[in-house]
């Protein structure tokens, strides 16, 4: 779940140099005085895959080994950042969050441009509003509200693009893709919403309130149409108004980042985009 509180907001700018021939990645500069000991740049041998999803057929693009020293990365989360929980009703994240620094945004940036133009059609001379936070689930199956329960979208604004670096081990699920079984919507933009959110109403007046745990899986509500793995140094880019959602299982749900699911969630839009609604 992906939302915008507490987030480190950049105005992007060219900030690196990219390349996205043949899957490589060029290296960036190190990290400058202060946070030297930790290292941010780009791994030259990142491989990446696009595929193609569901009936609507949206791309999903997967960037594994994305950087040189990710384990770098989850050092400076556990030891210069102080997570805090999302604020009641900023969004539906369940767990804590923490800002990222400019040199891994610097560096995720460099990662995704390319696709960002290539596959996402954002085009390079569009300004663009970069959002981005440490994340850790916490919160136990018991405590989620009803929405932490389902599938969610992000934003009906069809250029707001997600990206979700994986910063923990295998343990702990992946993430999913869904289509509604009522309306048969894998993505809800402004023309949607209103029927897609009367059709939940009408699920929970037929089906009752979904279980107090973590969505997985396919149920009466929701088909699972796609689901990526975690790995450690894994980054998942897709439209934010996918339906979707954190397939959570056994992970350790921890506010350490040692040991928890650390992750990096960012949203890239244009400046003028509306927020994303969790």
């Amino acid at each position: 779940m992906l939302g915008r509180a507490t987030y480190l907001s950049t105005t992007i700018a060219a900030i690196m140099v990219t390349s996205a021939a043949a899957g490589r990645l060029l290296p960036t500069r190190p990290a400058p005085t202060g946070i030297a000991m930790y290292e941010f740049t780009l791994n030259p041998q990142a491989r990446h895959e696009i595929v193609r999803i569901g009936r609507e057929q949206q791309p999903v693009v997967v960037i594994d080994g994305a950087l040189h020293e990710p384990r770098s990365v989850v050092n400076y989360a556990a030891r210069r950042v102080r997570f805090r929980a999302v604020a009641p009703g900023a969004n539906f994240y369940p767990g804590v969050r923490a800002p990222v620094p400019q040199q891994y945004m610097a560096s995720l940036f460099a990662v995704v441009r390319p696709f960002l133009q290539d596959v996402f059609e954002l085009s390079p001379a569009m300004p663009l509003r970069a959002d981005c936070s440490f994340s850790l689930v916490t919160l136990e199956p018991e405590q989620l509200n009803v929405l932490q329960r389902l599938p969610h979208f992000d934003t009906v604004d069809p250029h707001q693009v997600a990206v979700l670096h994986y910063l923990c081990d295998a343990t702990n699920g992946g993430t999913a893709f869904y289509r509604h079984r009522g309306t048969d919507f894998e993505r809800i933009d402004a023309e949607r919403q209103a029927r897609y959110l009367a059709a939940l109403e009408h699920d929970t007046e037929r089906y009752g309130s979904p279980p107090a745990a973590y969505f997985s899986g396919s149920d009466q509500r929701f088909e699972q149409i796609a689901r990526f793995d975690v790995r450690f140094d894994r980054i998942l880019m897709y439209r934010s108004q996918l339906l979707h959602a954190g397939e959570i299982g056994a992970c350790t749900l921890s506010a350490d980042p040692r040991v928890g699911r650390l992750t990096a969630n960012a949203f890239f839009a244009p400046k003028a985009a509306a927020a994303a609604v969790s």
